[in-house]
């Protein structure tokens, strides 16, 4: 049998003193998968032992955060000792600002593209200044994030994206700095809402989201609200929030302790370090939805479908869940149709389209109108269509090692985006999750003849770093017209050769 690899190590703080206590994670990265957190003993030093050959990332936490990394390769039997302050191919250094002030504390955290783990982190000084040692060269994406002043609803965090050359690099970053505060009033009552839990989002312009049966990515095209803070109001109904960015936003009040429950009470627009005040947030009486989903063709009820439904200012609403399901146990994705019909509670007066949240029909919605105090009836009309499937061709004994990852545009030969969501048209992404090949997933669509750009390139989990498609990472590249029939798959081969 062959022997486990090991990695030591010692933990010392700033001034070289070593650290008992401190907690040391050990993560396999080429498999994303976390294989032992230890605690550095009463000299400081760590091991693990009896480690698969691989690559790995090694974290220092502290304080709940990570506050060291250090990643490697190692080969079967090897003994392995970190070295915390071996130099990387780039530096980057900056200053971190709030409404122009440097921020001391803050934790700045950068990935590569193509990457699930962060690969180099670093905190500000007194002056708000910061150094970072980074492994290899390339595109990262940052997130620079500060804890709050009086609870975890003041954390703040925020992204920027920089591509690292060897040597020293600069990035100053900025916390997004405007506010907003008023009264949360009930629309039916004129009263203010007491100590109630509310959301305040932000328009994007950019969503990445996952599923879970291939770990789909998509790149939405239109702008999408994104939930940034969240607040309590005090007994009057008061509230403030602060370190928002500016755009379009949103508050909504949440719902039973659900945080995607949520009755959205007014949009406004703040500007770069605006301090807005005296806003109404008015919740208005709301009106339910009684969905039942068939099959177009047949007529008949289909159950165990996921649905959505969305107002025409793009907040979405998910179905009301049963009343044994508890805050805690309920996940959005659980929430499917019971024989065919589903039940969406607490919807503002207004417009909607209802959308099936699956990958085995095409998603073209259902529309009604919900009023107050009233049930709205609907029926949503499924249809399967076509579907086009991307095949990894690979030898059955020889796997694609790691986790390979297919980006893909679908557009009309005048270039229009053809695949959509519920959040609108998008650029779609598939990881093919580890198993017998073939490995394969499919996207639902309308019969006609499209064109289709498709990439192929390697990493370790679905993330931001999928998009765009155009990487010097890629490993394929096809550009080609299809005819998909309904009721057909159209399969697109992805070739994989040994010398790649």
């Amino acid at each position: 049998m062959s022997k486990g690899a090991t990695i030591s190590g010692i933990v010392c703080d700033d001034a070289g003193k070593a650290m008992p206590g401190a907690y040391v994670s050990i993560q396999r990265v080429d498999e994303n998968v976390r294989f032992e957190r230890v605690k550095t003993d009463g000299k400081g030093s760590f091991r693990v032992t009896d480690l698969p050959a691989g690559r790995y990332q090694v974290e220092l936490h502290r304080d709940g955060r990570i506050t060291r990394l250090h990643e490697t390769e190692i080969s079967t039997g090897q003994e392995y000792e970190v070295d915390w302050d071996r130099p990387g191919e780039g530096e980057v250094e900056g200053i971190v600002t709030l409404r122009g002030a440097p921020v001391q504390g803050a934790t700045i955290l950068l990935y590569r593209g193509g990457e699930a783990f962060y690969d180099a982190v670093g905190s500000t000084d007194a002056n708000g200044r910061y150094t970072v040692s980074v492994p290899k060269a390339g595109k990262h994406y940052v997130r620079f994030a500060k804890k709050g002043a009086k609870s975890p609803y003041d954390d703040v965090s925020s992204w920027a994206s920089l591509t690292i050359t060897p040597g020293k690099n600069r990035l100053d970053l900025v916390f997004p700095g405007a506010s907003v505060s008023g009264r949360v009033i009930d629309q039916t009552t004129g009263k203010p809402m007491a100590n109630a839990t509310i959301h305040c989002y932000v328009k994007q312009s950019e969503q990445k989201s996952y599923g879970n049966r291939s770990w789909w990515s998509r790149q939405h095209l239109h702008p999408y609200w994104s939930r940034e803070r969240k607040a309590k109001t005090d007994a009057e109904g008061r509230f403030e929030i602060s370190d928002l960015p500016a755009g379009e936003c949103a508050i909504a009040l949440e719902l039973a302790g659900l945080e995607w429950a949520r009755i959205p009470g007014c949009t406004f627009r703040l500007s770069k370090d605006q301090k807005k005040e005296g806003l109404a947030v008015r919740i208005p009486e709301v009106g339910s939805a009684h969905i039942a989903v068939t099959d177009a063709e047949t007529g008949k009820a289909l159950p165990d479908i996921r649905v959505t439904c969305v107002d025409e200012s793009g907040f979405f609403f998910y179905p009301e869940v049963e009343a044994s399901c508890s805050p805690a146990s309920c996940v959005v994705p659980q929430i499917l149709t019971h024989e065919g019909r589903t039940v969406f509670a607490n919807l503002p007066p207004g417009k909607y389209r209802v959308f099936p949240l699956t990958d085995s029909y095409l998603p073209a919605p259902a529309h009604f109108e919900v009023k107050a105090g009233q049930v709205t009836d609907a029926t949503l009309k499924l249809r399967t269509g076509g579907r086009i499937v991307f095949r990894l061709s690979e030898p059955a004994d020889d796997p694609v090692p790691g986790r390979p990852w297919v980006g893909f545009r679908v557009t009309t030969f005048d270039g229009k985006p053809v695949l959509e969501d519920a959040k609108g048209p998008y650029w779609g992404g598939v990881k093919f999750l580890a198993g017998d090949p073939p490995r394969e997933g499919a996207v639902p669509i309308k019969p006609g003849s499209y064109r289709i750009e498709a990439v192929l390139r390697l990493c370790n989990s679905v993330g931001l770093a999928n998009f765009p498609i155009e990487s010097d990472d890629n490993l394929w590249t096809s550009t080609q017209t299809v005819d998909v029939v309904d009721g057909q798959d159209t399969v697109i081969e992805i070739p994989w050769h040994e010398d790649r």
